[in-house]
């Protein structure tokens, strides 16, 4: 698209994702993240990020979407590599350079070699790498830009501060300033509106970062997408049918009663800890007793879901018969 004056206009960022290949090894949108030295633009998972910052807590986190189109999978990708020896994983893999050819890259200085690369790979109609890391993370992928443009900041922050939810200690992630009846709120009030109208709008939603396993009839067909509208990190729940019918917004979470007894609360609760990258709430938060109560449930769900799981404790707040398994959130 071209402004009236000849200037190119952005391109939404809806767009922009939709067109990226840049997914998750189950195919989902995915925060990613950046850290330690590098010579290229090279994103992964928290945990890659955490191996190349060596696990220094007060390390500078890059946390980002990327639009890559067009990447070049090499299938086992040294995320460590120089851009030499990446220049020797693309030969092996396109024949892009001749042996000399690669001993001229392997004598230039890093950002020679970095540009040099660069046009070898668009040359080929590639605009970045991508392959599995066996020793930074082995289970996901990491990604390489070409180009800072290509590269979607979402926060700037610290290792240490960046955190999956079983890492959140309970106190932070259910945290609640006062839990009561009178701090329940009503989704579908006309405040909300421009939620429901906007996640009726494809252009208005990113690429899905949560599906229902198919193997799980409660939750097979649901998705959660985020809005480019409103606070960062507004998050949307839709149905099999691809209708609306929740969201998460700041510490507001909300389901329709009919879509309730089925643990949706829990996704839409982890995937605000993953796009957040840490609390989703702070401590001066009121919660309904049944949001808590939901709180209380996912936390339990994500140490479970821990590495090393952990058995938690019972919850000493009230529990709700629906809520404590996330099925009837409703806070604010």
């Amino acid at each position: 698209m071209t402004h009236v004056f000849g200037i190119p206009e952005p391109e939404p960022l809806a767009l922009r994702l939709a067109a990226s290949r840049v997914r998750d090894t189950s195919g989902l949108l995915r925060v990613l993240h950046a850290a330690g030295p590098a010579p290229l633009l090279r994103f992964g998972s928290r945990s890659a990020a955490r191996h190349w910052a060596e696990h220094r807590e007060e390390a500078a986190l890059h946390r980002a979407w990327l639009d890559i189109r067009a990447p070049l999978d090499l299938g086992i990708l040294d995320s460590a590599a120089s851009p030499a020896a990446l220049a020797d994983a693309i030969a092996a893999r396109t024949g892009a350079w001749s042996t000399s050819e690669l001993s001229r890259i392997a004598a230039l200085p890093q950002e020679e070699a970095r540009a040099v690369l660069a046009f070898g790979l668009r040359a080929l109609g590639h605009d970045g790498l991508c392959g599995l890391d066996p020793v930074a993370d082995p289970g996901e992928r990491v990604w390489i830009a070409l180009d800072p443009e290509q590269v979607i900041t979402v926060e700037e922050t610290t290792i240490g501060h960046d955190r999956a939810p079983w890492e959140i200690p309970a106190t932070e992630f259910c945290a609640a300033h006062e839990v009561g009846d009178c701090f329940f709120f009503e989704g579908r009030e006309e405040d909300f509106d421009w939620i429901w109208a906007d996640a009726a709008l494809p252009g208005r939603l990113l690429p899905q970062c949560w599906r229902g396993a198919e193997d799980r009839p409660a939750e097979a067909g649901y998705r959660i997408h985020e809005l480019v509208s409103g606070p960062a990190g507004t998050l949307v729940l839709i149905d099999p049918d691809g209708v609306a019918c929740g969201f998460r917004m700041g510490a507001i979470l909300w389901i329709d009663e009919a879509h309730r007894g089925r643990g949706l609360s829990t996704p839409l609760i982890f995937a605000a800890c993953d796009r957040m990258g840490g609390p989703i709430a702070s401590a001066n938060c009121c919660y309904s007793i049944e949001g808590h109560a939901a709180h209380v449930a996912a936390h339990r769900a994500a140490l479970r879901e821990a590495p090393c799981p952990v058995v938690p404790a019972e919850p000493a707040a009230r529990k709700d018969a629906d809520a404590e398994d996330g099925l009837n959130p409703n806070s604010e």
